[in-house]
């Protein structure tokens, strides 16, 4: 075994939105504005990385706190989908 809680892939989803919630606040927090404003092509619109990880972050957080997974005005896909749009741009 390789030093995980087997219960973290029971519901391995939740467990990645709650993983990447907290690390974007966190860069939210710190790292935006270190550098000149980033901007984001996604789904043909240009955005700053800002306004793109506010958006994963607000999504997030909804699912997070919906324990019985049953809001249907989150787009669990579609806040994936602009994560792997801001990917490449997340260092500091």
């Amino acid at each position: 075994m390789i030093g995980i809680d087997e219960r973290e892939s029971w519901g391995l989803a939740r467990t990645l939105d709650m993983l990447i919630y907290s690390r974007l606040m966190y860069y939210l927090e710190f790292c935006i504005g270190v550098f000149d404003p980033i901007m984001i092509e996604h789904n043909g619109e240009s955005i700053p990385q800002k306004d793109a990880i506010e958006r994963i972050v607000s999504g997030l957080k909804i699912l997070i706190l919906d324990e019985d997974d049953t809001n249907c005005d989150v787009n669990r896909q579609e806040i994936y989908s602009l994560l792997g749009s801001i990917h490449q741009s997340l260092w500091w």
